[in-house]
């Protein structure tokens, strides 16, 4: 009788006998199973709000193992926490760890971590037309999530919101403007980030009632 050796994971015929599966990228989607976790990806405020915060300060990345990634580093713990219950809820199974201390700051980073390589595929491939109609319905969770990412109080009646793509803060500015909130474009030629201001006493009050951010909410920068 004839044995045929199949790959573990798919079952694919494999010519080598002393190989268990096809590819790297199978054997770990078999061996681990954070790979195989399906985030809800419909449109909501807690997804808009993840996607507001990883568009401001998150890394999502495919490693070389097939392994999805996504990852937050910042310096506010409060922040990290309300990041890491979005992906909570969006079905993900982050963590929060400690990291070492920056070298210029001296600022203990908190790290949140979690592992899908169906989120990342979808988040590295959604277009800025795309991200606008999944968080169109939702501007206050994606404001909220870019703002704590990307915002400071610069003083008593100017905030601002920093990036470098610049089509992200024309997003931004649109859906503040849909919520009756006036802020001004800085564009700025790289590497220096473009900024949205909101300086009038009217709308920076008006920010603040309605998108609520956990961090950010007066002191200066």
């Amino acid at each position: 009788m004839t044995w045929t050796v199949r790959c573990k994971g798919c079952n694919k015929p494999l010519g080598d006998a002393g190989r268990k599966f096809c590819s790297r990228e199978c054997y770990y989607k078999n061996k681990k199973g954070y790979i195989k976790i399906h985030p809800n990806l419909i449109a909501s405020g807690t997804l808009a709000y993840v996607l507001g915060a990883l568009k401001g300060d998150g890394a999502i990345f495919i490693r070389g193992d097939g392994n999805g990634v996504v990852q937050l580093k910042v310096t506010d713990e409060t922040f990290a926490r309300c990041v890491l219950k979005g992906l909570q809820k969006i079905k993900l199974k982050p963590h929060l760890r400690q990291g070492k201390l920056y070298d210029l700051e001296r600022k203990t980073p908190y790290i949140v971590t979690a592992y899908s390589l169906e989120f990342a595929r979808w988040y590295l491939t959604l277009t800025c037309d795309a991200l606008s109609n999944m968080v169109k319905d939702y501007p206050i969770a994606f404001v909220k999530g870019f703002y704590e990412a990307e915002g400071c109080c610069c003083d008593a009646h100017r905030l601002r919101i920093y990036n470098t793509d610049l089509n992200l803060l024309i997003l931004v500015k649109g859906l503040l403007q849909s919520l009756s909130i006036e802020a001004r474009l800085y564009p700025r030629i790289l590497p220096s980030s473009s900024y949205l201001q909101i300086h009038k006493n009217e709308s920076y009050a008006n920010f603040l009632s309605t998108i609520q951010p956990c961090i950010k909410i007066g002191e200066p920068r």
